[in-house]
């Protein structure tokens, strides 16, 4: 029983090993198409988001996730400021 335990543990350990690593392992990239597609389906209007999005990320090879979604956030985050400050009256 304790060896069925033990086996059981081991391949628990790792199969967590092999997918945690595929969050560092490989490359992230976003086709033209698939930036377009998605775009349309959710109604995007901001130009300041989807220029900057076409200019600093589509196209662009990134080594993992985290700096991927980084830059997407990035560029959200800038067209937010804009629009407030447009909203706001402040330019």
């Amino acid at each position: 029983m304790k060896a069925i335990q033990k086996i059981g543990l081991s391949i628990f350990i790792i199969g967590l090993t092999v997918f945690s690593s595929l969050l560092f392992i490989g490359e992230y990239t976003l086709s033209t198409a698939q930036f377009d597609s998605y775009v349309k389906s959710k109604g995007f209007k901001s130009e300041l988001f989807i220029n900057k999005v076409k200019s600093t990320v589509v196209e662009k090879e990134f080594s993992n996730s985290f700096s991927f979604s980084s830059a997407i956030i990035s560029a959200l985050e800038n067209a937010n400021i804009t629009h407030k400050k447009i909203v706001n009256g402040i330019k």
